[in-house]
């Protein structure tokens, strides 16, 4: 029977238990008005701290030897500079970057270009197998 068992490394793909790594909040904007979402993220016009800023962040987590960055948001697909710092995440030494996303915003291009930057996984949130219950749920109508 243990040997139906997947080990946790096979089914978590945000384990990197032997690293140090960083949760970034990049934004609190969203598109979605999802009920669970203790962030409070709506279209208020503002999208986070400058893109200077957060590439300056970029580089301190090199310097402290973070090699694993799970960007969250809100959306962080909606900011406007989001390929600029993907793109400087992608240039840090062995940078494992994850994206959780709610979708919205991933077409063919958008994909492309993730999987340009070396993304390690795109997380696609995903609340229900019904088109009408996951838009209910993520209060805002087209979001499967």
């Amino acid at each position: 029977m243990m040997r139906h068992i997947a080990k946790r490394s096979d089914v978590c793909l945000f384990d990197d238990s032997h690293s140090l790594r960083a949760t970034w909040e990049i934004t609190e904007s969203c598109n979605a008005r999802c009920r669970h979402c203790c962030v409070g993220a709506g279209h208020d016009g503002f999208y986070g701290l400058p893109t200077e800023v957060l590439l300056r962040a970029v580089s301190d987590m090199e310097a402290l030897g973070v090699t694993a960055v799970y960007l969250t948001g809100g959306e962080p697909l909606i900011r406007r500079d989001i390929r600029s710092i993907l793109s400087r995440l992608s240039h840090v030494q062995d940078m494992k970057i994850y994206l959780v996303t709610n979708g919205w915003f991933v077409d063919r291009e958008t994909t492309a270009f993730l999987k340009s930057m070396g993304l390690t996984a795109l997380a696609v949130s995903l609340d229900s197998s019904d088109r009408k219950s996951h838009d209910d749920f993520r209060g805002h109508a087209g979001m499967f």
